[in-house]
């Protein structure tokens, strides 16, 4: 039997092929209808805090940590948390609920998840459900560290890449750059475009998801 030819049109070989150049200089772009259909549709919880005055370190770099409180290391009920004055969110895991502050700053966001069920999928795959110890991957540039250096990249190295190269978790990791990008555009370009010459300069460094 002649085997029929392939239905791929070479334009839309091209364009494929754009628009895997473009994500890759430029990241998840969305496109304009996709914030129209879901920034426009997102219902959107005001509050009263006042990011700005948010305690931080020097360079505003990290969050400064807190004093430690009488209370402080109880584990709350929901009902003690509502009776000292905090809401309870009724939320289906699918509606985008971003969080303002007090001058309507998006500040964190409730994504909904994708309706496919590629991605449902994905994030119900028994083996993600099972007990493991947790392992810090990427790339650390800590106190007293003379340059960036990947972690876990001697004994664990050759696990840590089966586990990246997972089509579940790069599905999850997918979404979760595409939710940033979408919600936090210029933080998320701000990391772009401090690391992207990093990668360039010390390509010996592991990327999680090149």
């Amino acid at each position: 039997m002649q085997e029929k030819p392939s239905t791929t049109s070479r334009p839309h070989s091209i364009r494929r092929k754009k628009r895997a150049t473009l994500k890759e200089r430029e990241g998840h772009i969305p496109q304009g209808r996709t914030y129209a259909k879901y920034a426009n549709a997102a219902s959107a919880i005001e509050t009263p805090l006042v990011s700005a005055s948010l305690p931080v370190m020097k360079g505003a770099y990290s969050a400064r940590n807190a004093k430690q409180k009488r209370g402080d290391k109880k584990i709350w009920s929901v009902d003690e948390l509502i009776r000292e004055g905090l809401s309870y969110v009724h939320w289906d895991g699918y509606q985008n609920k971003p969080l303002l502050d007090n001058t309507g700053t998006v500040i964190a966001v409730l994504v909904g998840q994708p309706l496919d069920e590629g991605y449902r999928r994905a994030a119900a795959n028994p083996p993600s459900t099972w007990h493991y110890p947790a392992l810090n991957v990427g790339v650390t540039y800590a106190k007293g560290m003379g340059e960036p250096a990947t972690l876990n990249d001697r004994e664990h190295s050759a696990m840590v890449s089966r586990l990246l190269a997972d089509e579940d978790i790069e599905r999850l990791a997918t979404f979760a750059s595409a939710a940033f990008q979408f919600w936090a555009p210029n933080v998320y370009k701000y990391y772009k475009d401090h690391l992207d010459p990093l990668w360039v300069r010390m390509p010996y460094l592991r990327r999680n998801f090149p």
